[in-house]
């Protein structure tokens, strides 16, 4: 096929940096609030940052434009055992014909030699389901190739967005206090979360090293920035970690559905008065404090560290949290004004693969940090 002779698939590198992050950029993710992702500190600083390692590959035709992208980023996680998995994020392709031809007819072969050259057990991806297009294109496409790759989803997860606190009589709990990190507790939160997340599909180790090593290097994070719960006996029971990853990714709103554009309307009045914080304005950058190493013993205490994380920010910013569909300990509470954006988690198969796990409890629900996507 005369495609298959002008595109090629092949691995980027730090020199492509400036390339792709032009390509990157310039795709608009279409849905109910229409965005775009930038990378400030350049395509790679991201993935670096919050992964072991990252596999970057572009589809170039033979005058070397570059008409697509993807990353394949690796950490050990648990499955049914601890495995190495590859995230696959930062899907960009042109609409040129030729490209999105060769791209769907040789994705699969291009997975499963990255899953064999990085020693990956599974392929782990997000698709926003409001995108439609995405949907219909991997998901639920008309025409089924034999070279299609299967997307078996987890389960579905809302990324929240917290604006304000509504004055109401559900006054946060007061019998819990609140800590910052040091020395002196850092072995006992490690032991926390891992008691909290432990036998999670896609947990971490979690461990005074794995926090030592976030704090080296996510930009902009430190010991003050977690909220560690204690109960009258001083044992920890809950905690939340703002973090504001603006350093290596950004969001750019382009555009709101007709629901959002009503709610942004709703909010101008209140917002005005600093009564809460409105959705940014299209054109402008989102300012929010993703809430990382989040876990509460109860409903209770996450609504009081929801509380504590809306005082950690500035009067513009807001708060961004996942919550999987079942997780009831993590759902927004009703006196806080939030919107919810549903994605769905998929294990990325091939046509005759057999699923490595069955069903999800309650008590497995996915965990991982929604930053990272």
């Amino acid at each position: 096929m005369e495609y298959l002779k002008v595109m090629r698939l092949e691995y980027a590198t730090t020199k492509d940096d400036a390339l792709l992050k032009h390509f990157f950029e310039q795709e608009i993710i279409n849905g109910a609030i229409d965005y775009k992702v930038l990378r400030p500190a350049g395509f790679f600083a991201h993935g670096k940052q919050n992964y072991d390692e990252s596999s970057v590959l572009k589809l170039m035709n033979d005058e070397n434009e570059l008409h697509g992208l993807v990353s394949v980023n690796t950490r050990d996680a648990l499955v049914n055992e601890w495995s190495r998995l590859g995230w696959i994020t930062d899907l960009r392709l042109s609409s040129n014909r030729k490209a999105i031809l060769y791209w769907f007819e040789n994705f699969l072969e291009e997975m499963q030699k990255i899953k064999e050259e990085k020693h990956l057990d599974h392929l782990f991806t997000f698709i926003n389901k409001t995108n439609i297009s995405t949907l219909n294109a991997f998901i639920r496409p008309r025409n089924l190739r034999p070279n299609q790759p299967r997307f078996h989803l987890i389960s579905n997860f809302y990324r929240i967005s917290i604006f304000s606190k509504i004055p109401s009589f559900e006054v946060p709990l007061q019998s819990i206090r609140i800590k910052s990190l040091d020395d002196s507790n850092i072995e006992a939160l490690a032991s926390y979360l891992q008691k909290k997340k432990e036998g999670r599909l896609l947990s971490y180790r979690y461990s005074p090293t794995l926090l030592q090593e976030r704090l080296k290097k996510w930009k902009n994070f430190t010991k003050e920035n977690f909220l560690i719960a204690y109960d009258g006996k001083g044992n920890i029971v809950g905690c939340a970690a703002p973090w504001n990853a603006k350093e290596t990714q950004q969001y750019q709103i382009i555009s709101y559905s007709d629901f959002y554009q009503s709610m942004q309307t709703l909010l101008k009045i209140p917002s005005a008065f600093g009564l809460t914080k409105n959705l940014p304005a299209a054109g402008s950058t989102a300012d929010f404090y993703f809430l990382t190493h989040l876990a509460a013993d109860n409903p209770y205490i996450f609504h009081r560290l929801l509380s504590e994380s809306m005082e950690y920010c500035k009067p513009d910013q807001y708060i961004i949290y996942s919550s999987f569909e079942g997780d009831h300990m993590l759902r927004p509470p009703k006196d806080f004004i939030h919107i919810k954006q549903k994605f769905g988690l998929y294990l990325v198969l091939n046509p005759e693969d057999n699923l490595p796990f069955s069903h999800l409890s309650q008590q497995l629900l996915p965990d991982f940090e929604v930053a990272f996507l």
